[in-house]
């Protein structure tokens, strides 16, 4: 919006503004097999972008060899849209965000603004965003139900958001996508 002379940060059409950054927990559930990084990148990239979404989406795991916290840059405060486009406020920052908890609301929003309040997420990721010694499903490329990963809890908005179980990657778990 221009108004005298002054331009003020206007949303775009994921919602945000320049500066912050959007995070869902897909609406879709995969198996350990996500495809390693790119593919589970893929994954929300085409989420989002059959939501209407426009900016790079990528997803919020860790591997044996990279962690999530190191694949993200992260310059300002984090949100979830919701079905009535309200920002609600996950984190004020990448810092906040793998502090091993205390994210200010649980990551409940999926891409097309719904709600998924309870169930297990796939992330391979401490509660500060490092690589799990417990299991990453092979870098993700497994979905045999002798391997297992980490995996995070949807309604806990402490550290266990993003560690709380280990699961077999035969199971089928919604990722968390974020803008970066």
């Amino acid at each position: 919006m221009i108004s005298c002379g002054q331009v003020t940060d206007l949303l775009d059409s994921d919602g945000i503004s320049s500066g912050e950054h959007r995070i869902f927990i897909s609406s879709a559930n995969y198996t350990g097999n996500l495809g390693n990084f790119s593919g589970a990148d893929e994954k929300c990239k085409d989420l989002a972008s059959t939501a209407g979404l426009t900016r790079n989406y990528i997803a919020v795991i860790s591997t044996s060899v990279s962690s999530a916290a190191a694949r993200l840059d992260l310059t300002g405060p984090i949100f979830m849209i919701d079905s009535e486009d309200n920002k609600v406020l996950v984190s004020s920052s990448e810092s906040d965000l793998f502090s091993g908890g205390n994210l200010v609301n649980d990551i409940t929003i999926t891409e097309l603004g719904t709600s998924r309040i309870s169930g297990s997420v796939w992330s391979g990721s401490t509660d500060a965003g490092g690589t799990s010694i417990t299991g990453h499903c092979l870098n993700w490329s497994s979905n045999a139900s002798s391997e297992d990963a980490r995996a995070g809890d949807v309604a806990d908005a402490l550290g266990g958001w993003i560690d709380r179980r280990d699961i077999t990657c035969d199971s089928s778990l919604p990722i968390y996508c974020i803008s970066n």
